[in-house]
């Protein structure tokens, strides 16, 4: 199964495509609809894949705004805990959706090292780190940015403000976990 799903409207085919060249080229093993095969179905496939990636990203548009398609897989990831949005037009995301950070991709010239695309591989490294490093002398990029993982602390060292910090930048079962902790 696949690192990254990306979920976009059909009227954004070539930037969605852009897009998952460009985090293949990061190492991610990316699924989109365009991949699949003649002969599977759509309903059955999309399940599937959106189910097993360990990180949606969903590139609003004026046309994924409108699409059902894009929300209902947005609305997925974000009750997964693995959504990373990303605008590729002057919009917003749509209500319900706007108390998640999102990367703005809508003056991306396809570079894997703007800054913008940078940060948005930032933003899936949390959930996701790179299948695949890639070597320059066998003509791919090196990744454009540095996976960090978490650090390690002692709970004895831990007050509640560090708590309330490590539960909102740390991976998303352990958000989960804490989220139920400080509630109680």
């Amino acid at each position: 199964m696949s690192d990254i799903f990306i979920s976009y409207a059909h009227e954004d085919h070539d930037r969605a495509k852009a897009l998952a060249d460009a985090l293949q080229r990061q190492g991610w093993e990316v699924w989109w609809d365009r991949t699949m095969s003649p002969g599977m179905r759509y309903r059955e496939e999309i399940a599937k894949q959106l189910q097993s990636a360990g990180c949606v990203v969903v590139l609003w548009s004026r046309e994924g705004l409108q699409s059902d398609f894009v929300i209902d897989e947005a609305e997925d990831g974000k009750r997964r805990g693995i959504l990373v949005q990303v605008l590729l037009d002057n919009v917003e995301p749509p209500h319900g959706f706007r108390q998640i950070n999102w990367g703005n991709l809508s003056k991306w010239t396809d570079s894997l090292a703007a800054p913008e695309f940078v940060e948005v591989c930032a933003g899936i490294s949390r959930l996701v780190v790179p299948k695949k490093q890639h070597s320059p002398g066998m003509g791919a990029s090196t990744p454009a940015f540095k996976h960090v993982p978490p650090k390690q602390v002692s709970v004895s060292d831990l007050c509640v403000s560090d708590l309330l910090t490590f539960c909102r930048s740390s991976h998303t079962l352990l958000q989960s976990f804490c989220r139920r902790v400080v509630r109680r």
